[in-house]
């Protein structure tokens, strides 16, 4: 039996005995346990949302302006380094040639890391535009 079913069977015993002050706190205790368990409920799903955040920390890989994530001999990615830097989201970069580009915040880099030219951006952003939405 859970502290929340007690206090039920204890506030029921008050409210049979006719303590209504009795049960009247009981109701009020009820209600901080209550708030006590959605907060510890909140406080576990933080924690597991701050170690999912650690173990990525901890695999991720900075590697020729790109974020890889490296497990073992696996290597994944590229992940785009602006997305991450700025809101630590692992968006992947998707593969245009030998460019690669991030749909959400549309950086462009060469597959070496490097910025690309001008024509080569301008092909992009074509591409872009020509992408079904």
């Amino acid at each position: 039996m859970g502290v929340i079913d007690t206090l039920k069977d204890v506030a029921k015993l008050a409210q049979d005995v006719q303590n209504m002050p009795l049960y009247q706190q009981l109701l009020s205790l009820q209600a901080e346990v209550f708030d006590l368990y959605d907060e510890n409920r909140n406080l576990k799903e933080e924690t597991r949302l701050l170690r999912e955040q650690l173990e990525l920390r901890a695999k991720l890989s900075f590697d020729n302006n790109f974020y890889w994530i490296v497990d073992g001999d696996s290597k994944d990615g590229p992940f785009c380094p602006k997305c991450y830097d700025q809101e630590h989201a692992t968006r992947r970069m998707f593969k245009l040639g030998h460019l690669r580009g991030c749909p959400t915040c549309q950086l462009l880099l060469r597959q070496d890391g490097r910025d690309p030219s001008v024509p080569e951006r301008n092909r992009f952003v074509l591409t872009l535009a020509k992408r079904p939405k």
